[in-house]
């Protein structure tokens, strides 16, 4: 009876002296928004910040990990974290593929019991044209706004804001009717299903009269294997090369020879605005072959 109060006490002992059971719990799975982190230049995607640690003995030892496969190299956690050694880093470095990663905690106490949890990480990235889209449009027609006309990338579904509302259909779908009888910027915002979101600018510039009064001046200007070839008194003008539906493609100085093979498709139409130095426009329908 005595052996067996002595084995007692001592497992009594050595259980107090370990403490309860570690455990770890890192929370829901997380998105960022790595557009909003290049804009403000801030450290705001923590990782860790849920953490919940429970029993064992203190002081504790962090250890982050992770295997993210960026083409045929793996990258270990410290190529992404301020440091893989703190229980709560943050992201100096992200990856642009949406797709979940998986990053492991591992936690040790003062006895060398551990415990890990993991966390599914992503982020939603947003690809931008710094330059607006221009729109052509005659005075009293209408056109179609493409919210995504240089801006690819969040993770669906979308929601849309148009600023200003006015002469607008809607100014909460991607891509509004547009009836404004003068020249205007429009602005978008466009929110993913994370709350991540990017804004751009559309102009409209309404196609005057005195730029149709001939027609398409077709005789002047000529495309081939992705080259524009126009009259010589057209040089030095400000050039404006758009799909038929008025995206813009390319704009520069005319010259009587324009490269523009690396934006162009062949067996496609592509309308071309050419403004003189005095403030005239001139208006031409190409066909690249």
């Amino acid at each position: 009876m005595k052996k067996l109060v002595v084995l007692l006490f001592c497992c009594i002992s050595i259980q107090l002296s370990f403490g309860a059971n570690l455990t770890v719990r890192l929370g829901n799975d997380t998105t960022f928004c790595s557009h909003n982190l290049e804009a403000t230049s801030t450290d705001t995607a923590f990782i860790g910040s849920r953490l919940q640690l429970t029993g064992g003995v203190p002081p504790f030892r962090y250890q982050w990990s992770c295997n993210v496969r960026i083409g045929s190299t793996v990258y270990q956690a410290n190529t992404f974290l301020n440091s893989d050694t703190i229980a709560n880093p943050y992201f100096k470095d992200y990856f642009l593929d949406q797709t979940w990663e998986k990053f492991t905690l591992t936690v040790t106490d003062a006895h060398g019991q551990m415990a890990s949890d993991s966390i599914r990480v992503r982020f939603s990235s947003w690809g931008i044209i710094p330059e607006p889209c221009t729109i052509l449009k005659e005075r009293n027609d209408s056109c179609r706004l493409p919210a995504r006309c240089g801006v690819g990338g969040g993770i669906p579904p979308y929601t849309y804001n148009w600023t200003p509302s006015d002469a607008l259909s809607d100014t909460t779908i991607e891509a509004p009717w547009c009836y404004t009888s003068e020249d205007r910027t429009y602005s978008v915002t466009i929110v993913d299903s994370c709350g991540c979101s990017v804004s751009s600018n559309i102009i409209v510039e309404i196609v005057t009269s005195d730029i149709r009064q001939n027609d398409y001046k077709e005789k002047d200007a000529y495309m081939k294997t992705g080259r524009i070839y126009l009259d010589s008194s057209y040089s030095n003008c400000q050039f404006f090369l758009f799909t038929t539906d008025g995206r813009l493609l390319y704009s520069g100085i005319s010259d009587s020879e324009i490269d523009v093979s690396f934006c162009t498709q062949s067996h496609c139409n592509y309308i071309m605005l050419l403004k003189s130095q005095s403030g005239k426009h001139y208006l031409f329908k190409l066909f690249n072959p």
